[in-house]
């Protein structure tokens, strides 16, 4: 095997359309130098070498891959089928840095026709980040969506807003709800925090945005016979989102409840 490393060139101007979200925009050197601890790593019709080392630390997939029983350990090859060549910088990245650079900043430096792709790359990161064992990477990307749907939110809610961006606003609301709906409806993934974040959002910023085809509050009678105005789901595709909704709303009642607010302030002290 050849040590001599190919460095892919991580500038925007050269790059396929999708890879110009990558959280990163500065080449990466993968391989470090040593020729004996490089592997070939093969993603989207590219091949680059990247150091062993780092990597089987960093992934157990990727130490199986390579030191386990069932490694190619001639050739040290290993191909990630299924991500794009975005996606698959994105796991590299956060490998080699431990720190992706998502979040309004970079939400904000996209062109506005890119922004529902960026959505979509959000999804692929965390898909990518739960197949390879990196549960860093993946709160990093939960946080991101988190951040730049509130910030959206606080935008549209603004009447003095400068409106030639509200689309912009609008797929960071909407775009990105349904996609996280998407992620869970085709995907197993027992962690819900992202989905009861979106959820909570939703209930709490409903003012914001049009959800008339989606869901609605409405009186409905429960099993009690008590008639409560609560979310109702207007769409099939929305029944599990608005699920989530009642969860996480009642969550934040029972909490509110429960809260002893005498602690601090003077209401309610004798």
């Amino acid at each position: 095997m050849s040590s001599t490393s190919h460095v892919p060139n991580i500038n925007p101007t050269n790059m396929d359309r999708t890879s110009v979200l990558v959280s990163h925009t500065e080449p990466r050197l993968y391989h470090n130098g040593v020729a004996s601890e490089g592997v070939r790593l093969s993603f989207a019709g590219e091949s680059i070498v990247v150091n062993k080392t780092v990597l089987t630390n960093a992934s157990e997939v990727f130490a199986a891959a390579f030191n386990g029983h069932f490694s190619n350990t001639a050739t040290q090859e290993y191909t990630i089928e299924g991500y794009s060549r975005s996606t698959v910088l994105e796991l590299l990245n956060h490998i080699y840095d431990t720190n992706t650079d998502f979040g309004i900043i970079w939400w904000e430096s996209l062109d506005d026709a890119v922004k529902k792709e960026a959505c979509y790359h959000l999804r692929e990161v965390l898909l990518i980040a739960d197949e390879y064992g990196l549960p860093e990477l993946g709160e990093q990307v939960r946080m991101a969506i988190v951040e730049i749907r509130e910030n959206a939110y606080s935008k549209l809610g603004y009447s003095g807003r400068d409106r030639t961006h509200d689309a912009a606003h609008n797929i960071a609301v909407n775009t990105m709800r349904d996609m996280v709906i998407d992620l869970y409806k085709n995907n197993y993934i027992p962690d819900m925090s992202l989905m009861e974040d979106v959820a909570w959002q939703c209930a709490y910023n409903s003012l914001y945005e049009d959800h008339s085809a989606m869901y609605q509050k409405a009186d409905v009678e429960g099993p009690d016979h008590v008639t409560r105005n609560q979310w109702v789901a207007k769409a099939p595709e929305y029944e599990e989102l608005v699920r989530v909704m009642h969860l996480v709303e009642d969550r934040h009642i029972d909490f509110d409840d429960d809260y002893d607010y005498s602690e601090d302030s003077g209401f309610g002290r004798d």
